[in-house]
Order: structure tokens, then C-alpha cells, then sequence
């Protein structure tokens, strides 16, 4: 009974324990199989995130899962995982809803910033607010001291997910209008969201908007939990 006890305590804890600072995430099932989370669905953005951040490398598509922006964007646009095919790569749209402003600042006002917290740009809300990282720069421009080249970088807190690699190049979903061979990318080891030439070849961690995939209901729970019961006092009238 101690073993069947420690077996239930522990897929509740898989299923529904998410700690520190990306507490906000709850794991969603792709494969049918709840004891592990393929997704992270965050409420605070209504973004689905494929836990994977290497899956174009994981799933056989590309030998290291580094693209040039137009491939990255055709592969995210396709990408079917056992039926949820709304995968797509993170959005950059103007803050203000209207037009980009291409200043640079270090406080999230323009849309070349630091420290930008806005859902207008998808990958840096998740890597600010949802995950708790610092930028290279504090708000006022000064060094935040997160990073140093080659020693250390600014992505300290990567949450649940898997595969994500140094160095944490990754495209947005956008082309960058002042210089059409650009596109925008985040540069998570600094805490940075600028551009790169398109035909650079950078990894595409995609995302979906709502709520994607299946979360096992309570009730589920209740029945699993009355039927062990149910079976432990069988087990115990036959030991009499």
C-alpha cells in the first residue's frame, strides 16, 4: 500500500506542481500520455509554448535545428503534432498598435528596447514576465551585470522547457521593415530583441495562440483514486 500511495502522490505532483518563477505555466498533454507535458499553456498571455525549443532538431526536420528565417517560418507555419497544427513563430507587432517605433531604448517604450514587457512582443513577455529574466541593461541604460561573454548570460531562469541551447538565437515571426534582408530575432543570453540577417540560420521555438492540448479533469483524480481504494480493501479482505 506504501508503494501505491507514493505512485499516487507522485502523478498528482507531475501533473499539476509547477514551481518558482514560471509558477504561472501549466503543463498541457500533445501525446495522450499526462505523466509528461509536451506544452506549457501560460494564462497570463493565453500562449501555448511547445516545451521542446529545439523541435525542428528533436523531430528529424533539421540535423541541429538551425534555420534561415523564411525556413524557420514555412516549418512553424506546417508543423502538425498529432493533430495541433496552430503552431507559428512568436509575434513582434508595433506597441503601440499602430507603427513600429524603431528609437532604441532600454525600458520597454520603444520597440528596439531592453526590458521589454509588452505581449506585443510574444518571446520577450515570455522571457521578462512569465520566466523572470534580466536584461543585459537595466532600465536606465546601466549594465545589469547578468552578462559577461563566454562566462555567463542573462537566461538564467528557463522554466520547464527543453532543448534550449547556448546561444539562444531565436526568430520572431516578423521581417524588419527598414531593412527587408532582416528579420526580427530574440537573443535570450542577453536579453535582447533586435534583428538578424534572414539568411542567417538561428533555431525557431514555436508557440500557439489559446489553449492547446488536454489537462486531465479532477474528476479523473476522484475515480482513479476511489478505484485504488476499492482495490486496497479487496486486498485487505482476502488477507483476513
Amino acid at each position: 500500500m506504501k508503494t501505491i500511495a507514493i505512485f499516487i502522490l507522485s502523478a498528482f505532483a507531475m501533473t499539476f506542481a509547477v514551481s518558482g518563477a514560471h509558477a504561472s505555466l501549466q503543463g498541457r498533454d500533445l501525446d495522450g500520455d499526462t505523466s509528461t507535458f509536451e506544452a506549457w499553456y501560460d494564462p497570463a498571455s493565453n500562449l501555448t509554448w511547445l516545451a521542446d525549443a529545439n523541435y525542428a532538431q528533436t523531430s528529424g526536420y533539421d540535423a541541429d535545428g538551425k534555420m534561415d528565417w523564411h525556413k524557420a517560418d514555412v516549418w512553424a507555419a506546417q508543423l502538425n503534432i498529432n493533430g495541433y497544427d496552430n503552431w507559428r513563430l512568436p509575434k513582434v507587432s508595433p506597441l503601440n498598435g499602430v507603427a513600429m517605433n524603431y528609437t532604441v531604448s532600454y525600458d520597454g517604450s520603444t520597440d528596439a528596447s531592453y526590458n521589454y514587457t509588452s505581449l506585443s512582443k510574444e518571446m520577450a513577455y515570455l522571457f521578462h514576465v512569465t520566466l523572470g529574466n534580466a536584461s543585459r541593461y537595466d532600465t536606465t541604460g546601466a549594465v545589469s551585470g547578468c552578462y559577461v561573454v563566454d562566462v555567463d548570460h542573462c537566461f538564467d531562469h528557463q522554466g520547464p522547457f527543453t532543448n534550449l541551447e547556448f546561444p539562444y538565437f531565436y526568430w520572431n515571426d516578423a521581417a524588419y521593415a527598414p531593412t527587408p534582408a532582416e528579420a526580427w530575432a530574440a537573443v535570450l543570453d542577453r536579453g535582447s530583441f533586435g534583428t538578424q540577417t534572414t539568411n542567417q540560420e538561428h533555431r525557431a521555438w514555436v508557440v500557439s495562440d489559446g489553449d492547446v492540448g488536454a489537462v486531465p479533469e479532477p474528476e479523473t483524480y476522484v475515480f482513479f483514486l476511489t478505484g485504488l481504494g476499492m482495490i486496497a480493501w479487496g486486498i485487505k479482505q482476502r488477507a483476513r
